[in-house]
């Protein structure tokens, strides 16, 4: 009979350890707890989708000089990395004037954020001047507006001048 005894109390006490083990496993009085830890290093910044026109100009030599002046702004500001230039061959419509607010909706369709516009105008004694607007699609308001004269040589300069002032803003 002892030996009985002994048997079921063994049996007993590996019962009650193994009840308890799972008891604690899966939620008993006292739960494991883990604390969570997330480290932020880096995050993702996608650049802005911005739409460059051709600067406008009345006459040959003006119309590729806005050309290459809008070429310049395009490839300064794709270059930071913060900026998405639209590819000229998906508007809808480009503006002809300074004068006139742009149709926004035209702009918000191809998903631009900003939207850039310019005129080039040749002047005497071989000067020129460079007028651009920075506007903001969504909000349909201009953002900077600046004209800028100097001698035609410095088109290149300006190009420069008019990307770093779209960047800052």
């Amino acid at each position: 009979m002892k030996g009985i005894l002994t048997v079921r109390l063994r049996s007993n006490i590996v019962l009650c350890f193994l009840a308890g083990l799972v008891a604690g496993f899966f939620g008993g009085p006292e739960r494991a707890t883990a604390q969570l830890k997330v480290d932020v290093t880096q995050g993702t910044v996608k650049p802005l989708p911005i739409a460059i026109t051709s600067f406008n100009g009345r006459g040959g030599q003006e119309v590729q000089l806005g050309k290459s002046i809008a070429g310049v702004v395009k490839a300064d500001l794709e270059r930071s990395g913060l900026f998405q230039p639209i590819d000229e061959k998906a508007f809808i419509d480009v503006e002809r004037s300074l004068d006139t607010v742009p149709r926004f909706q035209n702009w918000r369709i191809l998903n631009a954020q900003a939207m850039v516009q310019g005129r080039v105008s040749l002047l005497n004694n071989n000067r020129m001047r460079v007028e651009f607007r920075l506007w903001d699609v969504f909000a349909q308001q201009q953002m900077v507006g600046q004209v800028y004269t100097t001698v035609s040589s410095n088109w290149r300069r300006i190009a420069h001048i008019i990307a770093d002032a779209i960047y800052k803003r």
